[in-house]
């Protein structure tokens, strides 16, 4: 729901920094300068000092839902977290990376608190609880914290005049009690606080949470693409108190502007995001929750939150088959893969089965992975899939079909 302000202070950072980039060749220091200017300025001198001895910072972004009472009045305390990520900077490479976890997710709490979904750990300890359950869980020391108020996706968007989104189909829902009303039509547009709200709430379909996900993730970077246009530039000061309204943190406005001049200029296509995958579960307790993927999270904390893009490979799966009629070359390959950090199988080949050239599929967009692939075959080639070689739902992402022109060499340099 509250997805905009994941990257709230680093989108305001590319803003910001923006203007006072911009500003520079143009007006002479104190000559007309608004007082948000000057403050950049300032903290644009040295932006490191304000996270003495960081190179990577880990923000936990919090969004709380709320309760009602007998009367039906919303109120958020003891209230659970209905958008949970934590965002991930680079300080030196100007990297931001954007981590998911479902609110569904079966985690132990921090502190012996016991066992629940891990959206329940704000209702029961709070910030405190939510920090120390989430440190535990991915294994990192978050630094600081955002929690954003009820209405602030809401507000912000409406401040900056909307906000540019290619709604990806038509969404029809509406929710009198939790006063949700969603009618979308499919196409490029500009969306209201209130529609875009709606199109990143809007769970009733195959997706789920997980489609809720990906269209958070999608308006993040939308919103960080709007923060750069001249008229919103012109709009910050009043953005910059929108956003301090609408949230809770312990980051100091000084460091909040330090943030500003590093990052800038991060376009919206070097956000990499992610969400932590996993397996229904249902309980003893009859209730449904996500069993996370131990493999896949490992993946992705250390791709997105670490950094390092070995592990990015690991979020890859890729099924080798075997069409070439020489024996071991398909483990052999699986083995070579596995050593370059993909999740490798082997697939079942039809008996008899011969094919003169290897091919290498791209059946889910990974283009840039199969091309890389590709490059440890002599001889093989990325093609698009067949009509034969459609995805499957949790099945790989690149298929590998090893021909006679290359099986040999496989066999002997692999």
């Amino acid at each position: 729901m509250r997805a905009l302000l994941a990257l709230l202070f680093v989108g305001m950072g590319i803003a910001a920094g923006a203007i006072y980039h911009l500003s520079r060749p143009f007006v002479t220091p104190g000559a007309g300068l608004s007082e948000q200017v000057r403050e950049i300025r300032i903290a644009a001198t040295n932006p490191r000092d304000a996270f003495p001895n960081k190179s990577r910072l880990y923000i936990l972004c919090l969004g709380i839902d709320a309760n009602h009472t007998s009367k039906g009045i919303m109120h958020t305390k003891n209230a659970r977290s209905d958008t949970i990520f934590v965002v991930s900077l680079d300080l030196d490479a100007k990297r931001v990376g954007m981590l998911s976890v479902p609110r569904d997710t079966r985690v132990e709490f921090a502190y012996g608190r016991g066992t629940d979904k891990i959206n329940a750990a704000h209702a029961i300890g709070g910030v405190p609880l939510a920090k120390a359950t989430v440190e535990q869980f991915l294994g990192i020391e978050i630094d600081h914290y955002v929690v954003i108020k009820m209405y602030g996706t809401r507000n912000m968007i409406d401040a900056m005049g909307g906000v540019v989104i290619d709604v990806e189909k038509d969404m029809d829902y509406d929710d009198n009690w939790g006063n949700l009303h969603i009618h979308l039509k499919k196409g490029r547009q500009r969306l209201n606080g209130e529609q875009a709200v709606g199109y990143v709430r809007f769970r009733h379909d195959a997706e789920s949470d997980f489609g809720r996900m990906r269209r958070q993730q999608q308006l993040v970077k939308a919103v960080a693409r709007q923060l750069m246009t001249p008229s919103t530039l012109l709009n910050l000061d009043k953005l910059v108190d929108i956003a301090m309204e609408n949230t809770i943190t312990d980051l100091s406005r000084s460091q909040i502007l330090a943030l500003a001049h590093l990052f800038y200029n991060v376009p919206p296509e070097k956000i990499y995001t992610g969400t932590i995958a996993g397996y229904d579960y249902r309980g003893s307790n009859g209730i449904w929750y996500l069993d996370p993927s131990e493999s896949k999270k490992e993946a992705l904390v250390g791709w997105l939150l670490r950094g390092e893009e070995w592990y990015r490979n690991g979020l890859i799966t890729v099924r080798v088959h075997n069409a070439s009629g020489i024996n071991g070359v398909a483990s052999t390959l699986r083995d070579i893969l596995a050593d370059q950090g993909y999740h490798a199988i082997i697939g079942r080949s039809e008996r008899g089965e011969r094919q003169p050239l290897t091919r290498v599929v791209d059946l889910t967009g990974k283009t840039e992975a199969a091309q890389e692939i590709a490059r440890l075959l002599p001889n093989a080639r990325v093609d698009p899939p067949t009509d034969d070689e459609k995805p499957e739902p949790s099945g790989p992402d690149i298929l590998v079909k090893i021909g006679t022109d290359c099986a040999r060499a496989i066999g002997r340099s692999l």
